[in-house]
């Protein structure tokens, strides 16, 4: 019985994880004009760090995505 409790608390907080990470994405999209199509190993080869917001917010998204 109480594995079952605890299996159902950690999927839904998985599950509740996922839909936001989701939101996170669909909000920095919308609101900021990011874009969040590439994947991690697609930006490594050839990211640089650089000052401004527009060149590491995304890549920092994306990494937490």
């Amino acid at each position: 019985m109480l594995g079952a409790i605890i299996g159902d608390i950690v999927g839904s907080v998985h599950i509740n994880l996922k839909q936001y990470k989701i939101q996170v994405k669909e909000h920095s999209e919308r609101k900021f004009g990011y874009d969040l199509s590439k994947t991690l190993d697609e930006i490594r080869p050839t990211y640089r760090f650089n000052e401004s917001c527009q060149d590491t917010v995304p890549q920092a998204i994306i990494a937490f995505l």
